[in-house]
């Protein structure tokens, strides 16, 4: 079974001419004759009617009322009561030939004339006959149509319609052939077009400039699709790099956790051991002191960690509520007023007024709260931290500036990723971190579409956060 389009459409366009072909063959084959007769017996009764209503006698002279019938080839036989020519289609030069048709034509059948029309046909002609009262005598009409000449007519049409029609079959296929190749080649060139298009990756479009517009929509659409591919395959290679590059994230983390937990616990582990060798009292309390801070700093990485696990987790539930950016800063200060005592650190505070913005309050008070560690950690002697809150059209800026050393350049990138501590000899307090605050601030930064950062400036080093005052929904890069 033939399954191309071109070869159905020559097929189809093939059966629908032969089809129409010997359709109208055979309607002329069977039907023009009853046709062409049925036309002539009209045409004999109308000429019939005329010579009624004409004297005959002056259709030797005048022949005009019937000569568009004679040039229909219908012949007229017209004679008086004594059977003598009044009038005989081209028979004025053979008055024999006259008498021999009114006599085979009239007087044969004289006992059939009468005043009324009647016509005959017979397999040689078709008739119409009767007789016409004109000043007070009786004329005879006979007209007639030979059927010889006709038949000879219609074979001859007959073979002519059936060369034609096989010519206009031959012409047909090969008009057929031109079309369906015309309509099937950018149908081929855009299936081509579109196999090199998946053998490069869907990097190429197929043309567009064909002669029909059907074809032209037809390569949009393919077009359209490729994008439509281009897109999807841009956005899985893309999700398939942030998971890989999430994974890897992950894997670093646990081992960075895994390794900063052990340093901890050996020392606790070390110093429970000791309790139980020595006698000495205030030996015994520096030890216990020492496991209590050990413990409070790995209860703090646990903490740092559940955060950093919430904000970068695919979980979409990311409660959100309107609250005061400034009355949460300064709540979370609070928490470290013995410790700003206990360092012998400055606190000065500035804020703006009606910094309504919408956030996740307990994600916002953890960035904070450790920037505020990452200051204390870094200040100088005496030490002192800045902590302004300003409002502007679209966002909250919080900044803890602190007046510790500056940041080195190289530095100004990988302070934010986990477990990154540069060398820092010129820390003064000697606080121990978790090693992944400045990292929880990026990634409560990304979840709330915000920004971040720091700079040097003469008397220190300025942290910044800016927070959207308008967040409608979680986004988890």
């Amino acid at each position: 079974m033939i399954k191309t389009i071109r070869g159905r459409m020559v097929i189809l366009m093939t059966l629908t001419i032969l089809v129409l072909t010997v359709a109208i063959f055979s309607v002329f084959a069977l039907f023009a004759d009853d046709y062409y007769y049925s036309r002539k017996k009209g045409m004999i009764s109308d000429a019939y009617k005329k010579l009624q209503k004409t004297d005959v006698l002056m259709l030797n002279e005048d022949n005009k009322a019937i000569s568009q019938y004679e040039d229909e080839r219908i012949t007229f036989i017209i004679c008086n009561s004594s059977f003598e020519r009044v009038y005989v289609t081209k028979m004025e030069k053979k008055p024999i030939d006259a008498q021999t048709r009114i006599a085979n034509d009239i007087v044969a059948n004289l006992r059939s004339f009468s005043y009324k029309y009647k016509s005959k046909e017979t397999s040689k002609r078709i008739a119409g006959y009767g007789k016409k009262l004109q000043d007070d005598e009786d004329y005879y009409i006979y007209i007639y149509e030979s059927k010889e000449a006709t038949s000879i007519f219609f074979n001859y049409y007959r073979w002519f319609f059936f060369i034609v029609g096989a010519f206009v079959l031959i012409a047909g296929i090969l008009i057929s052939l031109y079309i369906a190749s015309r309509l099937t080649r950018p149908i081929r060139k855009i299936e081509q077009a579109a196999s090199k298009a998946v053998d490069s990756g869907y990097s190429l479009n197929v043309e567009t400039k064909h002669d029909f517009k059907e074809v032209d929509s037809l390569a949009n659409s393919i077009n359209k699709m490729l994008t439509q591919i281009r897109t999807q395959m841009t956005d899985l290679q893309d999700e398939l790099s942030n998971q890989t590059l999430a994974e890897e994230e992950r894997r670093v983390f646990i081992n960075n956790v895994s390794h900063e937990l052990k340093t901890p616990l050996a020392v606790i582990s070390s110093q429970i051991e000791m309790l139980d060798l020595i006698d000495d009292e205030e030996k015994r309390k520096e030890y216990i002191k020492s496991i209590t801070e050990e413990t409070d700093r790995m209860t703090d990485m646990i903490n740092d960690m559940i955060v950093m696990y919430a904000t970068k987790s695919n979980e979409k539930e990311f409660s959100i509520e309107e609250a005061d950016v400034a009355d949460l800063v300064c709540e979370t200060l609070g928490n470290y007023e013995e410790l700003f005592t206990e360092k012998n650190i400055e606190v000065e505070q500035d804020y703006d007024e009606d910094c309504i913005a919408r956030i996740n309050t307990r994600y916002i008070s953890q960035a904070v709260s450790n920037y505020i560690s990452n200051a204390i950690k870094h200040c100088k002697e005496p030490g002192k931290i800045i902590v302004k809150v300003k409002n502007s059209n679209d966002s909250i800026r919080i900044e803890v500036a602190n007046n510790g050393n500056h940041i080195p350049d190289k530095y100004k990138d990988k302070i934010w990723d986990m477990f990154y501590s540069k060398d820092d000899k010129n820390k003064k307090n000697k606080m121990k971190s978790s090693g992944i605050g400045l990292s929880i601030v990026k990634s409560v930064m990304e979840v709330h579409n915000g920004d971040y950062g720091f700079e040097n400036v003469d008397d220190g080093v300025v942290f910044w956060m800016d927070i959207p005052k308008n967040l409608n929904e979680y986004t988890n890069e």
